[in-house]
């Protein structure tokens, strides 16, 4: 049987905006320094307890995507009380056929699947209220000041704590004519290097990276 393991952290640090489930597993991991069973929902349980209660209290700020398809503001009063679908679980009839409003939660692991509907969301068996779920990491860092494990970056609005290593390293290589043939291939080079040389790093995506680099890529390869 395939064993679950959580998704790589995702830092609270610089300004931007990370997922709900991001900040909760940045609470249970403690800044990603413990490791768990995602299923353990014991775990999970005081994390959340400890999220909803900042929420509600107004010290954690949250926006979401509404019924219209923009983000706005949503107020913490919104989060008392909540019941929650916790991440790697499975809703109970009771939660996702009643009209009351809960809170579901997705492990975020990918970007597309996440804007693609699998995102935190307060719902009820008529659908999304708020979906896309997001919190300022200022408000996070403060709330949670964890010195963090391996983290990643890539979200939107959130600055890249390795972006600029990326970026040296791939002057580096077109001032020496190291480039590879496709923009995939040297996204994919250089999120390997960042590994290799700095391990401790966050790392982005090779999409990510790609869409870092995609343009000057290919300037430099058409002026060649």
């Amino acid at each position: 049987m395939l064993k679950l393991t959580l998704p790589p952290p995702v830092h609270a640090f610089g300004e931007g905006h990370m997922p709900l489930y991001c900040v909760a597993q940045w609470i249970a991991t403690q800044g990603g320094l413990n490791h768990f069973d995602p299923e353990d929902i014991d775990v999970w349980r005081p994390a959340f307890a400890e999220l909803l209660i900042a929420i509600s209290s107004d010290i954690i700020r949250v926006t979401g995507i509404g019924r219209d398809g923009l983000r706005e503001p949503v107020a913490g009063y919104h989060f008392a009380d909540l019941q929650i679908e916790y991440p790697f679980s499975e809703p109970t009839p009771d939660l996702f056929m009643g009209e009351e409003f809960y809170l579901r939660c997705h492990p975020y692991d990918d970007e597309d699947d996440w804007r693609g509907g699998f995102s935190d969301a307060i719902t009820n068996v008529r659908g999304d209220r708020w979906n896309r779920l997001m919190v300022d990491n200022r408000d996070v860092a403060k709330r949670w000041p964890f010195e963090a494990g391996e983290v990643r970056t890539g979200m939107p609005g959130r600055p890249s704590l390795s972006r600029h290593l990326i970026d040296n390293e791939f002057q580096v290589r077109v001032a020496e004519g190291r480039l590879e043939s496709s923009v995939s291939l040297q996204a994919a080079s250089l999120v390997e290097w960042l590994r290799v040389t700095h391990p401790k790093k966050a790392r982005p995506t090779v999409k990510t990276v790609a869409n870092l680099i995609r343009r000057r890529f290919k300037d430099r390869r058409f002026t060649k």
